[in-house]
């Protein structure tokens, strides 16, 4: 990811070791556990981005990235939706109000969009509504990408203005916009109205204010979203109305005679309000002819938007349609695709992962792309740079692949000055100076050595993580301090803390109860399971569901040391190159040496019983889409996986079956296309029924 302010920009290349694409891809392979730990690490991973977006004002993420995770929990979630919480970022409204401000409770909650990213969820979306309430239209509308605020005016007059905060309480910025006079003091008419507006800066006022900002030495604003909230939130009113705001009003909270949404708008307008470009359509078709026409005219608009609106415009049809705790769902915002913009490469920088592998970073003079400063980006491998062509110095193309994370797509051949110099990637780390090399034949340059302090960093984060050795407390940042402290330098070290309460207690800010939790929580889980025991170990290409394939063919650490490679190639599920890496670490010396000193520290797997399974199903693989009448999707995954089946989170050439429900969606049509058998849950349950007759 990339935000302007050096960030690492390969986070879920890093944390899970496969691309972007294929993390989302594998979401239906995922076994409960492994489910599980992604739903955790998602839920916190975007309770910090919400935090810094919406309560400061200072994003560390894209929010095509923010949206990227966001989605990748609500797919999750509708996977395993008995793993979903009340509290999930997916059910409620992002940010809280100010303690510096005063605040103002809504009179009404204010909810988020759901998003559509393709034409086909519009027409989903238009399918949903036909069910609901048939005979209403729709208006098309440009989403802001500002801050949303409520308006209220009282006899005519401005009473409050308050930002949304967490939906339900905002804060008190009424001030800010007397000083900024944006706002008609008195209405055209004596009423009480209360309407929902969008705050923003128009992009030539950002252009202008960030030059003024690096002028002066300040940091600069990451977005003119960002810019606006920081205006609008300003404690010095003075300060925020010399800012260049702008707003426009996009709904009417107060009832009206009016019956629908455009009438609404309408109405605000001729009180004196301002309110933006409203689209009327009839059909879902013409409502996409105005979404694409907004898309073609988005450049030329003087202020950022990043999608268009689709509302239905009846009043009376929304209220039969109704609403989750998060969306209403007579609304949805069509995502518009990343733009493409071209800047300079800077030059390259090269981080160093868990497993030592090397990649490069394209360090770029900052642009500005869908709706982000982008400073970093990706540049994937030694072979990627290679084969575009791709030279520090170089006018290089910039997008965001799957319009979430930066990539430089290629160089501007033409307007090269023969000053580019061509990039040549280290063999060496350069964390440790120690040799990188690409292991057979693999894109990837790896740090080869089995010591470097950022691979045994990270390698001891991985140990600790929840799905492996599970070691509450022990995070990231707590073991960076650790290794920085000379406290643990591998991973045995982490049971040997039990020793050096001492040097523990020396710590700021970590007391006596922090240090017994931690202790205890490191002996708790010596008794892990077997499959979390090699898991938490990081051998390169086993994940959860190969650690537990080999804990169900090895009963414990003595009997995989001893296994061959002939035996772990024989392994149904496996591969050579998963046998082959199992085999190189147990060979390791330093690795396995690991193992024998964890095992002489008290560390003892619990063994865990062979699964047993039919074969019904051997070979065979599944994708499950849409709600089943009886069955939850987990369940009817278990049914599948007990049979060994194989259960996939997307539809291929490669699927034998698609089990489809109600709303089936995309994963269906797919299917159909490919003239992949599509069978319904009580065909899968005949298909059961045969083998247990």
């Amino acid at each position: 990811m990339d935000n302007g302010n050096g960030q690492d920009n390969t986070i879920i290349e890093e944390e899970f070791g496969i691309s972007t694409e294929s993390y989302f891809e594998t979401m239906g392979d995922l076994s409960e556990a492994e489910a599980q730990e992604r739903i955790n690490d998602l839920v916190a991973r975007l309770a910090t981005l919400a935090e810094s977006y919406y309560d400061s004002d200072d994003p560390v993420a894209s929010d095509a990235e923010y949206d990227g995770l966001m989605a990748a929990l609500s797919g999750l979630e509708e996977l395993f939706p008995n793993l979903a919480i009340l509290d999930s970022p997916t059910q409620n409204v992002g940010g809280k109000a100010s303690e510096l401000f005063s605040k103002i409770e809504h009179s009404k909650k204010m909810l988020s969009l759901q998003n559509a990213y393709s034409m086909h969820d519009l027409d989903n979306f238009d399918t949903r509504i036909s069910k609901d309430a048939t005979g209403c239209s729709y208006t098309v509308e440009e989403k802001y990408d500002g801050l949303t605020l409520v308006i209220r005016f009282k006899q005519g007059k401005l009473e409050n203005v308050a930002t949304r905060g967490d939906g339900q309480v905002g804060e008190d910025v009424t001030a800010n916009f007397s000083m900024a006079q944006l706002l008609p003091g008195e209405l055209a008419e004596p009423v009480d109205i209360a309407v929902r507006a969008e705050a923003f800066l128009p992009v030539k006022e950002f252009q202008r204010l960030n030059s003024e900002r690096a002028a002066a030495g300040l940091k600069l604003f990451a977005n003119p979203r960002n810019a606006a909230a920081g205006s609008v939130r300003q404690l010095d009113a003075q300060a925020s109305s010399l800012r260049g705001l702008d707003y426009v009003v996009f709904s009417v909270e107060s009832e009206t005679s009016h019956a629908t949404h455009s009438g609404q708008l309408a109405y605000a307008s001729s009180l004196g309000l301002k309110t933006g470009y409203i689209g009327k359509a009839a059909t879902m078709a013409d409502a996409k002819t105005l979404v694409g026409q907004i898309g073609e005219r988005r450049d030329a608009l003087g202020y950022e938007i990043d999608g268009a609106v689709v509302k239905v415009d009846e009043i009376w049809a929304r209220q039969e349609i109704g609403e989750t705790s998060k969306f209403p769902k007579w609304a949805i915002a069509y995502k518009f695709t990343a733009d493409s913009v071209l800047t300079k490469l800077l030059g390259v920088t090269i981080q160093v992962g868990r497993t030592g592998v090397l990649t490069p970073v394209a360090e770029l003079s900052p642009v500005f792309i869908s709706g982000s400063l982008v400073a970093r980006a990706t540049l994937h491998n030694e072979d990627y740079i290679k084969s575009k062509d791709i030279r520090i110095g170089d006018t290089v193309k910039v997008s965001k692949a799957g319009d979430v994370i930066p990539e430089v797509s290629g160089p501007e051949i033409s307007a090269r000055t023969g000053q580019e110099v061509e990039f040549e990637f280290p063999t060496t780390c350069p964390i440790c100076g120690y040799e990188a090399a690409r292991e057979n034949g693999g894109a990837y340059r790896k740090c080869l050595n089995p010591y470097c302090p950022q691979k045994l960093e990270r390698a001891i984060a991985h140990f600790a993580s929840k799905g492996a050795a599970d070691i509450r407390g022990l995070g990231r940042a707590l073991v960076a301090r650790f290794y920085s402290e000379g406290l643990v330098r591998d991973i045995a070290d982490i049971y040997k803390l039990k020793g050096k309460t001492d040097q523990l207690q020396e710590l700021k800010n970590f007391g006596q109860t922090s240090i017994s939790n931690l202790l205890g929580a490191i002996e708790a889980s010596k008794g892990m399971p077997f499959s979390s025991f090699i898991y938490a170990l990081g051998i390169p290409l086993i994940g959860h569901n190969a650690a537990k394939i080999i804990a169900s063919h090895y009963q414990g650490p003595a009997q995989l040391k001893n296994a061959s490679l002939e035996d772990l190639a024989k392994i149904d599920g496996f591969g050579m190159a998963s046998a082959m890496s199992i085999k190189s670490f147990i060979d390791g010396e330093a690795q396995w040496g690991v193992v024998d000193e964890l095992l002489e520290l008290g560390v003892s797997p619990a063994v865990e019983a062979k699964e047993k399974r039919g074969d019904l199903f051997k070979g065979k693989t599944f994708v499950i889409t849409g709600t089943l009448p009886t069955y939850s999707r987990n369940e009817a995954a278990a049914l599948i996986a007990s049979h060994n089946g194989r259960v996939a989170g997307s539809v291929s050439s490669k699927t034998d079956y698609v089990l489809a429900g109600e709303n089936a969606g995309g994963k269906l049509a797919k299917a159909e296309s490919l003239g992949i058998r599509i069978i319904s849950e009580n065909e899968l349950v005949e298909m059961l029924g045969l083998l247990e007759s």
